[in-house]
């Protein structure tokens, strides 16, 4: 018979010196003819490779895919590992954990959203223990960061608190004191947010000049809310921006001034008188009378027409009682001053509340007549005429 073993490489006996002859082969994941060395590199092996960015598989397949490949890592590492630990000279049969495989990758926004939604961690769960433990890493850190970013803002106010404390200590002191007789009225300054409000053609309405929403926004500016805008008319040079009046947020608490019941005649006087002073601050006094007299924007202003206006109403003939009557058009019109650039006219002005009132009082007479039929009864008043006159009321006004 002829000796095939010495032809055949992965199995052939060898003699040590004067010992028994062992019997060889190959190990593949060894990548040598066994038995392994005592110089073998065992760390080399327990390196796992790169990931793999394989980004066009979905992320519950890499999930799974990478838990199954950690379990065949570490089965193979443990194999090695336990290589290394035996005794040399180890058995000529004995090899190694096979080559490891490396982990398909996650991008960062997938890693984020992990790490934001448990619930979709449990979704894919079993996680690999790679993934968890870089999860668990990324949630320690932020919350590390969160709480290091609250302690620094508790710091910042302390030291802010301590700071304006200190400045505020001894600051509070009467600014020019005046004597003021008793029931004596003081002095309304109008706010600088009226001031650029109207400017701005975001006027304010009207209810907002009485002498005690004045002196609120005076005296308590932090309780009105504000906007800061471009000013109206402001060019491409223009870089300053403006703070006025939230009218919509202001609106909401105060009320509009679409209603008559906004104001009763004493404060509509009163409002009206302040709105006039605001006019009055904010426009230049007339220069001349243009060419052949005619009006330009040099020989009125909207202070002067609206004075003219506000002098019309405040002489209308029974002003308590029929103020209720002409308030709205006494609102369109004050607007059309304001924005519209419209001049007083006294000859229009008592044409539009004559109709208005004779409106008013043949709607009430004709409403008289129908709840009363027999003139030679006394007239009793009852609730439902006096329903019936507000609402007569109210339909003469919704015209003009």
């Amino acid at each position: 018979m002829v000796d095939t073993s010495s032809q055949n490489p992965a199995s052939r006996d060898s003699e040590g010196d004067g010992g028994p002859r062992l019997r060889s082969r190959f190990l593949p994941n060894a990548g040598l003819l066994g038995p392994i060395p005592a110089e073998f590199d065992f760390d080399a092996r327990t390196i796992i490779p790169d990931g793999v960015p394989r980004f066009k598989l979905p992320l519950a397949v890499r999930i799974q895919e990478n838990v199954a490949i950690e379990c065949y890592n570490n089965a193979s590492i443990l194999k090695t590992i336990n290589v290394k630990e035996t005794a040399v000279p180890c058995p000529a049969d004995l090899d190694i954990g096979p080559p490891l495989k490396p982990l398909y990758f996650y991008s960062n926004d997938e890693v984020d959203e992990l790490v934001n939604n448990n619930a979709l961690c449990s979704l894919f769960a079993p996680l690999p223990a790679s993934l968890l433990r870089e999860i668990i890493a990324v949630q320690a850190r932020k919350r590390d960061e969160t709480e290091a970013a609250h302690q620094i803002q508790k710091d910042k106010e302390r030291d802010t608190d301590v700071s304006t404390r200190s400045r505020l200590l001894g600051t509070m002191e009467m600014m020019n004191p005046v004597e003021r007789a008793l029931g004596e009225a003081r002095e309304v300054v109008i706010p600088t947010v009226y001031l650029l409000n109207i400017r701005n053609r975001h006027p304010p309405p009207l209810h907002f000049f009485t002498n005690a929403r004045i002196e609120q926004v005076n005296n308590s500016p932090q309780t009105i809310h504000t906007k800061v805008l471009w000013p109206f008319g402001a060019g491409e040079d223009s870089v300053e921006k403006v703070q006025l009046l939230d009218l919509a947020k202001m609106i909401s608490l105060w009320g509009n001034d679409d209603s008559h019941e906004c104001l009763s005649p004493l404060r509509f006087l009163e409002a009206s008188k302040n709105f006039l002073s605001a006019l009055q601050l904010l426009c230049r006094p007339p220069t001349d009378l243009g060419d052949s007299g005619q009006l330009s924007s040099r020989s009125t202003n909207h202070a002067i027409e609206y004075e003219k206006h506000f002098n019309y109403f405040k002489q209308v003939e029974d002003f308590e009682t029929t103020y209720p009557r002409w308030y709205k058009f006494e609102r369109k019109a004050r607007l059309e001053i304001l924005m519209g650039n419209v001049v007083f006219s006294w000859q229009k002005y008592a044409s539009r509340v004559d109709v208005i009132l004779q409106s008013y009082k043949v709607l009430t007479e004709d409403r008289r007549h129908a709840y009363n039929p027999t003139p030679h009864k006394v007239a009793r008043t009852s609730y439902s005429s006096d329903v019936a006159l507000s609402r007569d009321h109210n339909k003469a006004g919704q015209f003009f």
